[in-house]
């Protein structure tokens, strides 16, 4: 099953001042939002099968001298024994705020996660202070916005520029000069079943948007 991890999912979604108790829904989706997507309508959602929307609601933990921040309520959301009326790929998860009592397709869009998968990529060069790393291998393959991670590079690093297919330019300085294999999240999909009996379909919310506190 692959890994979801936030590519544009950042503070706007989980530590945004949106109200304690408010409703969010998560929907499959076989295709990322279009740019111009706004509301429920514009999501090409997963269907048939045991495909449903899943919700959960925000709290709030703590509060800053500008205002409280909210988290899930959960830590994860599961899809039972998944299985679809197509054999369609599922590709991001959109969430929507819930406006009403229920969810309606004009509810407003969060944001989407994309699936992917772990790329590793051996002898990568870094060098201490430095926001440039360079490789023996390829970058290639690569995209810039990616999560990379490695020893010496900070947590919640991405890929901000790839001038050339064995160098990179991160977001944030390495702490320390060495050689090592680091690795990116790069795009993935899972195609479910289309008869009962799939496998569970999850999704953990990552750490650090459980820990608000960090942003305080």
């Amino acid at each position: 099953m692959p890994s979801v991890i936030p590519n544009r999912l950042s503070l706007d979604f989980l530590t945004a001042y949106l109200p304690g108790s408010t409703t969010i829904d998560a929907h499959l989706l076989t295709a990322a939002p279009a740019e111009s997507a706004t509301t429920g309508a514009d999501l090409t959602v997963a269907s048939g099968g045991n495909v449903s929307r899943q919700n959960f609601t925000l709290s709030s933990p703590s509060a800053d001298g500008s205002g409280a921040k909210t988290v899930p309520s959960v830590t994860s959301l599961t899809w039972t024994g998944l299985y679809a009326g197509a054999a369609t790929a599922i590709t991001h998860i959109g969430f929507t705020k819930r406006i009403g009592g229920s969810y309606a397709s004009s509810d407003p869009i969060i944001d989407a996660i994309e699936l992917t998968t772990d790329t590793t990529i051996a002898s990568t060069t870094t060098v201490s202070a430095s926001p440039n790393i360079s490789t023996t291998n390829s970058f290639s393959a690569l995209s810039v916005g990616q999560t990379i991670t490695g020893t010496g590079i900070p947590s919640e690093t991405t890929i901000l520029a790839i001038p050339t297919s064995t160098t990179i330019v991160l977001s944030k300085r390495a702490t320390a000069s060495g050689t090592v294999t680091v690795t990116v999240k790069t795009p993935n999909s899972y195609t479910p079943p289309t008869a009962s009996g799939g496998a569970d379909f999850a999704f953990t919310f990552p750490a650090y948007l459980l820990k608000i506190d960090d942003y305080l």
